[in-house]
């Protein structure tokens, strides 16, 4: 039967082959070809599934043997995507019928039960599945989407921790993790799911953008100067399309700069470096934004942004 993959990217022109020739004939070896080269390629296109995997099965089945179980997977689950399930609950039954007590038709049935807001009865299914393989991906994945639609968020957490103890480099799961950790407010926990996702991707300038986005929510003198830090390095990976590092970079100059005048009006003993006192970085950062703005055909919104850290600036030099 099917696997259940993530897709590649397939050129479209190659699929609109399939798709002329289908249309063409209306043929089922032709309307099995592209059903075949989109599940090979992994394409999941639901509608065209759909289109053509229902009449396939319906009228030749029996011209695929042993192959037309992968063809009901595969339609099976594009119809989840649909409105009308009544096309999914007609192919689970052939299926159920054709493998009873099948593990794989176990996770069909709560899958459907998710499409179709029964999230209690598909998290019992999956627990099932679990209890006898706890290892199961496939499972946990979908236990903790059932946690999630169920405002669970607390055993989706502690569910996605599970799963990354035994695949630590599903980069996909600490990424989800993370997202869980910042919608409850935990900072700390976010930040450590990035520090991960930034070893296993160190090239990847979205890692380092969002962990130094995280560090500066939390506040602080060290903070700042670590998501300053972490900003400059994103933008040395990608500094032609990194607007968001930009402004950190800016706003955390700024930020420290503010932290130092306040410690020295108190008697602070904090040594400020080079660019908290300089604002040489907020200075880059800001002439490069604008260049960015203006070569993007709206220089408007540079000058708006050059004069809210001006802005920030003046704020800072009051407080000395």
């Amino acid at each position: 039967m099917a696997s259940h993959t993530s897709p590649v990217h397939v050129p479209e022109d190659k699929v609109q082959k399939y798709i002329d020739a289908a249309e063409r004939s209306k043929s089922w070896t032709n309307m099995r070809d592209l059903l075949y080269y989109l599940r090979r390629s992994r394409q999941r296109r639901s509608e065209l599934v759909v289109r053509y995997g229902v009449p396939l099965l319906d009228q030749y089945s029996s011209k695929l043997g042993s192959e037309c179980w992968d063809y009901y997977e595969q339609v099976f689950i594009a119809s989840l995507d649909g409105p009308d399930q009544t096309i999914s609950e007609r192919y689970l039954d052939i299926l159920k019928k054709q493998f009873p007590g099948s593990v794989r038709v176990r996770k069909l049935s709560a899958m459907l039960c998710e499409a179709q807001g029964r999230h209690a009865e598909a998290s019992a299914l999956y627990w099932a599945i679990l209890q006898e393989d706890p290892a199961d991906a496939f499972a946990m994945k979908r236990q903790i989407a059932t946690f999630k639609a169920r405002g669970d968020v607390a055993n989706a957490i502690d569910l996605t921790n599970t799963y990354l103890q035994i695949f630590m480099g599903d980069v996909e799961a600490w990424s989800e993790l993370a997202s869980l950790y910042l919608g409850q407010g935990q900072l700390k926990q976010a930040a450590s799911c990035y520090e991960e996702l930034i070893l296993s991707a160190p090239q990847n300038y979205l890692y380092y953008l969002r962990y130094a986005e995280i560090v500066y929510t939390m506040g602080g003198t060290e903070n700042f100067r670590l998501a300053r830090k972490y900003y400059a390095h994103s933008l040395e990976l990608n500094e032609r399309n990194n607007v968001r590092a930009l402004y950190g970079l800016a706003a955390c100059t700024y930020a420290l700069s503010s932290v130092h005048q306040g410690h020295r009006r108190g008697g602070g003993s904090s040594a400020p470096d080079k660019d908290e006192l300089g604002g040489d970085l907020a200075v880059y950062a800001v002439e490069r934004l604008t260049q960015a703005y203006t070569a993007a055909g709206v220089p408007e919104l540079g000058r708006v942004s050059k004069s809210g850290f001006e802005r920030m600036r003046t704020e800072a030099q009051k407080k000395s």
